[in-house]
């Protein structure tokens, strides 16, 4: 699935959600409730009839469904005494769970890609005979304080994928803050992840 790909049910659900709480407050037969039925319905038709293709998406359409009682209709709550709701509030947390992860990983990412331009910024910073330990100090103080800020953020990414624990694992070799034995293995795969 492309990082890329994002799906408008969430968008349309709270677009749903909205008009029928001021749809709950119109008098009936007024223009307003009229227009805000059919705007409803439009937008309930976009909902069931567009498919889903993310996590974010399907937990949507989920969730609109047991909002709009299309499960769960039974006079107990649905069939079995409510596990069709049930299952389907489960499979709704999945997903959000899913989707979650998903934004983590795109988010840790985009931190690593400025982690590396960073460190690479910092590694061609020339400590030669002309330059003072002073005036290299100076030079490199910042830089290396905004790569502790995206290091920072970084572990604090909620990111549990392969490819999220992956770069964690690739800053700590780079800093070799792992017992070496141990951290060539990890590091190897690490590294076929990320490739």
């Amino acid at each position: 699935m492309s990082e890329n790909i994002k799906d408008l049910h969430p968008e349309w659900l709270t677009q749903w959600r909205e008009n029928t709480a001021r749809w709950n407050k119109t008098v009936e037969g007024s223009a307003e409730e009229k227009q805000l039925t059919k705007d409803q319905d439009a937008i309930e038709r976009r909902l069931m009839a567009t498919p889903a293709t993310t996590p974010a998406g399907m937990a949507a359409q989920i969730e609109f469904a047991l909002e709009n009682n299309l499960v769960g209709e039974d006079l107990k709550g649905g069939m079995f005494d409510g596990l069709d709701s049930n299952m389907f509030a489960s499979i709704t947390a999945g997903l959000k769970k899913m989707a979650d992860a998903s934004r983590a990983e795109v988010d840790i990412c985009e931190l690593y890609g400025t982690w590396q331009s960073i460190t690479e910024k910092y590694e061609t910073l020339d400590f030669s005979g002309d330059v003072s330990h002073g005036e290299f100090e100076s030079l490199s103080a910042p830089i290396l304080a905004e790569r502790d800020k995206v290091e920072s953020a970084i572990f604090a990414t909620g990111c549990t994928t392969a490819k999220g624990q992956a770069i964690r694992v690739k800053i700590a070799a780079y800093f070799d803050w792992a017992v070496p034995d141990y951290n060539s293995a990890v590091l190897e795969h690490a590294e076929q992840v990320l490739s």
